[in-house]
């Protein structure tokens, strides 16, 4: 049984994979296993895998039902302790990121690091804490949990069950809420840079739909009395969601500060 189970999925995006299979055959820490899943690429991504299928425990290329889908065959061919999805074109950040994840290991059912990725403006954001240090139902509803950023306990599927493959776009959101909130599990945040991530994804695509899912997903999961309390951020999610970017931008909070100090002179 390997400490780790890395699991990419992969449609059409060969050089994409390439660049991931990289990050991955050239870890340091060995004690894991790469579990590919390709569902039917036609641009040589399948020849791809099948020439370096040496690097992998297991791998097919057929059909599926989409991302999830995928990353649940992924799931039910894992024996690794923890699980991690580095889909095609994300890439781990250095090549000691499993040594580091390793030695951080504290048992936890989640690990949860740091990512690199490029945000909507073409800003580099370098080494980013994705969680806060405590994960309340209301910090997942806004923000969420990079999926690429940690390590799942392989037990917690068999309890909490698999991804929602009847949600397009944020089913690896609702297992967290699902895992967190639900089963109680236990999380840790540790200070690794785990991965860069691949802003053209699916969800990094479709913000907007996204939001939308993300509220539709949370009124059947909970009863009114708890969706009534999170009306307005139901109601502002997306500008929220928006918002949170733009007051971290540079040029966004120097405008900030000039219209303050020029309402501040009016008022003298």
């Amino acid at each position: 049984m390997p400490l780790f189970s890395i699991i990419t999925v992969n449609k059409d995006n060969l050089e994409g994979l390439k660049r991931t299979a990289e990050s991955v055959v050239n870890q340091t820490f060995k004690d894991f296993e790469w579990i590919v899943i390709d569902a039917a690429s036609t641009d040589g991504s399948a020849e791809f895998v099948r020439q370096n299928e040496s690097y992998m425990s297991y791998w097919v290329s057929e059909p599926d039902g989409g991302i999830y889908a995928g990353m649940n065959k992924g799931i039910l061919k894992a024996k690794g302790k923890y699980v991690q999805f580095l889909n095609s074109g994300d890439v781990f950040a250095d090549e000691n990121v499993l040594e580091n994840v390793s030695k951080n290991n504290d048992g936890s059912d989640i690990l949860i690091g740091r990512m690199n990725f490029w945000t909507y403006e073409g800003v580099y954001r370098k080494d980013y804490a994705m969680r806060q240090p405590h994960i309340t139902l209301f910090s997942l509803f806004l923000y969420g949990i990079s999926h690429q950023a940690s390590f799942i306990s392989r037990r917690l599927f068999d309890e909490c069950g698999l991804y929602d493959e009847t949600v397009k776009i944020v089913a690896d959101w609702k297992f967290f809420v699902e895992a967190i909130i639900n089963h109680n599990c236990s999380y840790e945040n540790i200070p690794v840079t785990i991965a860069t991530f691949d802003r053209t994804g699916l969800s990094s695509r479709n913000g907007e739909k996204m939001v939308k899912e993300r509220v539709d997903v949370f009124r059947k999961m909970f009863p009114p009395r708890i969706v009534e309390d999170y009306a307005f951020a139901f109601d502002h999610h997306y500008d929220m969601y928006r918002l949170q970017w733009l007051a971290k931008h540079p040029k966004f909070y120097m405008f900030l500060r000039k219209l303050i100090s020029l309402g501040m002179r009016r008022e003298k």
